[in-house]
């Protein structure tokens, strides 16, 4: 047996990408998977500079090979472009044929995502790079053309928006943080981004650097002002778009149907993915026919790109997590993984040589991975409304569950517990529960109690806190 052959648990040591121990010694993780032309093409990328890695292909005899094409860069997006028959992965095209071009210009940047072109799809696309200038590339020519820079755009430099706190404006820091663009998506007649920007004073709620925006052909428009990770959807199904972010109380998932937005609530399977250099690149891909796998704060769901009435259907957990997985695919009947391993940024003296790999197995091999359990919920410190009814909680899939409500307002209230056990957003009253003004009370469901999702309704205003626990 040569030592390429052996895999223990769905990886092969021997595919390790390596970018050496010389300096400058950096982070190293495969941002990027796509099928295409009998190979799977994977593309991996340093943090902000550093050496090794590139651009990779593995054939369906699992050889892997670096390509002659390989730059060394930042990379973690990825698109098939129907009209020309190609995919861009990182700054690479490629054709049918497997041949492969570079943009040498694109290849300067971090790059982020890739989406269909709003007025010439037949030809262009547009690229995010996770800095904020955004480009228009034709992929004949292979000419590059800034559009903006979303930096500004969206409001993430505060000279130009001293009131953007909603604070005095001597007392907004000079900058927000540094802008981290994670993803683009092009449907319903927009253009999507992700940005998830998140540090101690977003937790803190001094301000708020993350984004999920909009973009019409014209002006941008933002929609949340919290840390989004992904927006992906298809071009068929009704063109139903998914957005993935997080806020100090739980997952966030915002779902887009004919041009309006929903909010739907996640657990956290774990908070050591909370900040944003720590969330890297939670993805929602398609890995069987018409079928979604979801990966958010460390937990993996499954889902259905369909939303029968409009309405989001099915979401179910599947295991509890620690890999950081920047990105996964389906390849020869297999789920292919790719992971962000050993990285010495600012870790000199324990991690060693920056290296990353491969996990090869099934789908249902992640059923064994870890049984699914977490917390969050729909307020945290949050002021509520009376008869305002909380953004709907994942509540199917897990064992035990108990209810904690704070209250943090110097007058008692009551809040009605609903719960939807169809799946289609339909309510029915469950409990209701008194919590003294700046008290607190729970309420613990009964072993085996499930429906698929839970809402919470306030009888007054007041500023509350409520989690869940599922163990």
């Amino acid at each position: 047996m040569s030592a390429a052959s052996v895999q223990i648990s769905g990886v092969f040591p021997a595919y390790a990408i390596q970018a050496g121990s010389g300096k400058p010694r950096n982070e190293l993780g495969i941002g990027a998977l796509m099928p295409w032309a009998g190979k799977l093409w994977a593309v991996s990328y340093v943090a902000h500079r550093g050496h090794g890695a590139g651009l990779y292909c593995i054939d369906k005899d699992l050889h892997i090979a670096r390509h002659p094409e390989s730059v060394t860069g930042t990379f973690c997006n990825r698109f098939m472009h129907g009209p020309s028959d190609s995919i861009i992965i990182g700054p690479h095209i490629i054709d049918g044929q497997g041949q492969v071009r570079t943009s040498k210009k694109l290849a300067e940047y971090r790059l982020a995502g890739t989406c269909r072109h709003l007025t010439d799809p037949e030809n262009k696309v547009y690229v995010l790079s996770m800095e904020g200038p955004f480009f228009e590339l034709d992929l004949h020519t292979l000419e590059v053309k800034e559009l903006c820079n979303l930096t500004y755009e969206l409001k993430l430099w505060t000279e130009r928006i001293p009131d953007i706190t909603g604070k005095a404006a001597d007392r907004v820091p000079q900058h927000l943080p540094q802008p981290h663009f994670k993803a683009c998506h092009t449907g319903q007649g927009r253009v999507l981004v992700a940005n998830n920007s998140y540090f101690d004073q977003d937790h803190a709620g001094e301000w708020a650097s993350g984004r999920l925006a909009e973009w019409d052909g014209k002006q941008w428009t933002i929609i949340r002002t919290t840390p989004f990770n992904e927006v992906t959807g298809r071009e068929n199904f009704g063109q139903n778009i998914f957005a993935l972010g997080w806020d100090r109380a739980s997952v966030i998932m915002m779902v887009l149907v004919n041009g309006k937005w929903t909010e739907f609530r996640l657990p956290k399977a774990s908070q050591t993915f909370e900040h944003c250099w720590q969330t890297e690149w939670p993805r929602l891909r398609e890995v069987e026919h018409e079928r979604y796998l979801l990966d958010a704060s460390g937990m993996f769901y499954e889902l259905s790109g369909w939303l029968l009435e409009g309405k989001l259907w099915g979401v179910r957990p599947v295991c509890s997590h620690l890999r950081v997985v920047p990105d996964f695919c389906s390849f020869a009947g297999l789920l292919v993984m790719g992971d962000n391993q050993v990285s010495p940024v600012g870790n000199d003296w324990s991690v060693g040589e920056p290296q990353s790999n491969f996990w090869f197995g099934h789908i249902e091999d992640l059923w064994s991975w870890g049984k699914p359990k977490g917390w969050g919920g729909p307020w945290w410190k949050t002021p509520v409304k009376a008869g305002e009814a909380s953004a709907p909680y994942l509540m199917t899939g897990f064992d035990k569950k108990v209810l904690h409500i704070r209250c943090e307002s110097d007058a008692a209230t009551r809040v009605c517990v609903e719960i939807d056990f169809i799946g289609n957003q339909s309510w029915c009253a469950y409990a209701n529960l008194a919590v003294d003004a700046n008290g607190y009370a729970h309420h613990v469901f009964p072993d085996g109690f499930s429906a698929h999702w839970v809402r919470l309704v306030s009888a007054s205003n007041a500023t509350l806190t409520a989690l869940l626990h599922y163990t």
